[in-house]
């Protein structure tokens, strides 16, 4: 048989197909003019591999022509005979420009003694795609369609999807082959297997032999998505597609697994048979397979083998955009709708796993705010060594005594000035303003900005590095921390406008001429202390106050000022000191009374009224403090439950999916029932209602009878009553009676025969329609069985 030897080439091909009566469609359109050799040989080696494997083995050969062409008009056995005959007609086969590939599908699919349908192209089909694939799916009757789709280094991706397709849907395989100019390098470079629809092979990644105890098989993890290497202990059940796998550490989806897309055939038949551009399930690390796509195949130098200088590797990209290198027999290729569906759940778990930990970290640094640890009580108790606690104990002290020393030049700088001295009583002790030396001038101007903080703690961040110098007074203004310049400081505003008569407002008098005044407190009025306190504007005139030298000042520049004198308001007024006095007798009266006592009543009512502005904005800081800390709760606590929310509706939605699915199953099965029960009440009510038809029937019969057996009876009683001899004129009525009688025996005879023959007729229908309702059932209960099988098909991804 040296002429029929099979090519090892074709081997894996016909090696997955089952079917023992075939009909191969060839197409010979003008394209495949180059493949003439492949076609030739892929017809011989599958005829002489079902020659070999099965004694009843049946075949016949299409082509694809403008007419049908076909090797024979039925199924031949596969003999030697039938192969020589087949040999040469191949050898006479021709190629043309228009071809119709529908034609000879169905032609194909029309013989029904054949088992399936193989099909080598290398293109898409001549008419359109969605005609041919409802064509095919009308007239394959669950035979499959099994594909060989030749390619020369440029793939038709539209063809190669619409033939991998149709081959799914009819339950067959899809292979594509590599096709090169040097007929030694030709190789099956994919194959794409699908099984029937109650077989389990589809549980393992389109092999086309069952699965068996200690089969290598690739199942899916629960925790991260992954897919993991295991051995096949036993299988449980066909229909449900359950089978239990060897104990592993490693958390799979259960002992039972009973989805299509947790297994993964992992044989030498399907690992590393892969080209650019394929999804697959590459070994990344541990024993762990995810989801890549092929980047390109190479060979490389094997240092550690000695008797293989080269192997063949696979450059990968996982799903997340990282590549390896990987050898070709670690990687399986899978199909691109579950390569998709693996990697939206590795995501999804990869979010969730992403969620809880950032939960558990919220929860963590709740705790840890919650602690006494994070608010402790002396915020001393945070220093774990005794010697740092001690530093910063003596530099807290040190600070403070700098700080308060500090405060009190500061204070003593900025009320004791020119206004107070020309309030106050002559003396001859001069005294002198103190000035701002230059070197803490040019440190103040280039000292940086201090934070602002209210009241005593604005004194923790003074010491003598950073020193303040206090700055001349602005009209009546007296030295003051206050940060907020925008507030309104006195009660009464100058005008702007500058006359002849008016000195400037931007001059800063020091001696001679003041522009503000001070006056003594009035008495109380009405009980309200306050009310006497209070200055009111009564400037003197300019005619009566005039300089040293006896020149009048101008109009709003002279002042009156009054002496200090005791809290008695019933004390008689001593006569104010006139301006020109001052500036004869610029003397002060340093008494030896302390300096407390020597500060007027209105600046301690304005030390009272800035203390307790500071301590309201205090307050008012803590609260907007707290509301912001009440606030930040509040949102975190929004958002926690809006990503709460977020997440149930998710898994609402996934839910919801699931509870859709089996809702459309049920009315399915519903309606299914419904039909069924209609049909049998149907049945029923043609049974009977033909029961009481040939009921009524069959009574009628009866008392027809009935009244045909009384006629003789009659006529006797009716000769017994007339008299033994009647005249000729009787006996003429009695024959007409007799004669009438008779005719309406035969008359009602023939009725009789005429409702037996109804009867007949009537039965003879009853049991068509009985075999009629029975065919019916039996399709039923078929048709039921079909949309059963695919429903779980559609629904087990």
């Amino acid at each position: 048989m040296k002429d029929f030897e099979i090519e090892g080439k074709f081997h894996g091909i016909t090696k997955s197909i089952s079917e023992n009566k075939l009909n191969i469609v060839l197409d010979n359109s003008g394209s495949m003019y180059q493949y003439v050799n492949v076609a030739r040989r892929f017809v011989l080696s599958l005829v002489h591999y079902l020659f070999q494997s099965n004694n009843y083995a049946e075949f016949n050969v299409s082509c694809f022509t403008k007419k049908d062409s076909s090797f024979s008009e039925s199924l031949l056995p596969c003999t030697k005979q039938n192969i020589l005959l087949l040999s040469r007609w191949l050898d006479r086969l021709t190629f043309e420009n228009k071809t119709n590939s529908l034609l000879a599908l169905v032609s194909a699919f029309s013989q029904e003694d054949s088992d399936g349908v193989v099909l080598l192209t290398d293109g898409p089909p001549s008419e359109k795609g969605s005609i041919v694939e409802k064509c095919v799916e009308e007239i394959c009757d669950g035979r499959p369609l099994h594909v060989v789709y030749v390619k020369d280094g440029i793939q038709d991706q539209n063809a190669a999807h619409f033939w991998q397709n149709l081959s799914e849907k009819t339950y067959g395989t899809f292979h594509v082959v590599q096709y090169t100019k040097k007929e030694e390098e030709l190789q099956v470079i994919r194959h794409h297997g699908l099984p029937e629809n109650s077989s389990l092979d589809r549980a393992f990644g389109g092999s086309n032999r069952p699965g068996t105890a200690g089969q290598t098989l690739l199942a899916k993890s629960a925790k991260d998505g992954a897919f993991y290497q295991r051995k096949l202990e036993q299988v449980i059940s066909d229909e449900a597609l359950d089978v239990l796998l060897e104990p592993s550490p490693v958390e799979i989806s259960g002992k039972k697994l009973s989805k299509i897309t947790d297994l993964f055939s992992f044989d030498e038949e399907n690992v590393g048979k892969v080209c650019e551009g394929d999804k697959v399930l590459a070994h990344w690390q541990d024993g762990k397979f995810i989801p890549a796509t092929v980047l390109k195949k190479k060979y490389i130098y094997d240092e550690e083998n000695e008797d293989l200088d080269f192997i063949k590797v696979v450059q990968v990209q996982s799903f997340d955009h990282q590549t390896k290198t990987l050898p070709l027999q670690s990687v399986l290729r899978i199909e691109e709708s579950k390569w998709k569906t693996i990697v939206r759940d590795m995501i999804r778990k990869q979010i969730d796993k992403a969620d809880e930990n950032i939960d558990k970290l919220e929860e963590s640094k709740l705790q840890l705010f919650k602690s006494k640890s994070f608010h402790p009580s002396n915020p001393l108790s945070l220093v774990e060594s005794d010697g740092e606690r001690d530093y910063l104990t003596e530099t807290i002290e040190r600070q403070l005594a700098e700080s308060s020393a500090f405060m009190k030049s500061l204070t003593l700088n900025s009320d004791i000035g020119f206004d107070y001295a020309e309030s106050s009583t002559t003396s001859t002790f001069p005294y002198e303003t103190p000035k701002m030396q230059h070197h803490q001038l040019s440190q103040s101007l280039n000292m940086p900005k201090q934070n602002k903080i209210f009241g005593k703690e604005c004194i923790l961040n003074r010491s003598l590095n950073s020193f303040q110098s206090p700055t001349p007074p602005n009209k009546v203004k007296t030295w003051s921390n206050d940060f907020d310049n925008t507030k309104k400081k006195h009660r009464y505003q100058r005008s702007a406008s500058v006359g002849s008569n008016v000195v400037e407002r931007s001059k800063k008098h020091w001696v001679g001429r003041p522009i503000t005044r001070e006056t003594t407190p009035k008495p109380m009025l009405d009980g309200n202390l306050y009310r006497g306190i209070k200055s009111k504007r009564n400037p003197p005139s300019a005619s009566d106050y005039q300089t040293a030298d006896g020149v009048p000042f101008p109009k709003k520049t002279d002042k009156k000022f009054q002496p200090p004198i005791a809290n008695n308001y019933l004390m008689e007024k001593p006569p104010p000191y006139y301006h020109r006095d001052i500036i004869a007798h610029r003397t002060i009266d340093m008494s030896e009374k302390p300096f407390s006592e020597q500060i007027g009543h209105v600046d301690k009512q304005r030390e009272a009224v800035e203390e307790k502005r500071i301590k309201a904005l205090r307050a008012s800081t803590k609260r907007r403090l707290k509301r912001m800390e009440e606030h930040k709760e509040t949102v975190k606590d929004e958002q926690r439950q809006r990503d709460e929310q977020a997440r149930a509706a998710k898994q609402q939605n996934v839910e919801d999916g699931y509870t859709k699915i089996k809702i459309t199953i049920e009315k399915n099965r519903s309606a299914m029932d419904n039909k069924k029960q209609k049909l049998e009440y149907w049945r029923d009510f043609e049974s009977s209602r033909e029961a009481k038809n040939q009921k009524k029937k069959f009574d009628r019969i009866d008392a027809r009878k009935a009244k045909r057996q009384d006629y003789p009876q009659l006529k006797d009683e009716m000769k017994q009553e007339n008299g033994p001899t009647p005249n000729g004129r009787e006996e003429k009525r009695n024959q007409f009676k007799d004669n009438r009688l008779q005719n309406e025996i035969a008359k009602q005879e023939a009725k009789l025969e005429r409702l037996r023959k109804m009867r007949q007729a009537t039965d003879a229908r009853f049991d068509s329609m009985r075999k009629k309702n029975d065919y019916y059932r039996d399709m039923n209960e078929h048709v039921k069985k079909l949309n059963t099988g695919r429903k779980r098909a559609e629904i087990l991804p």
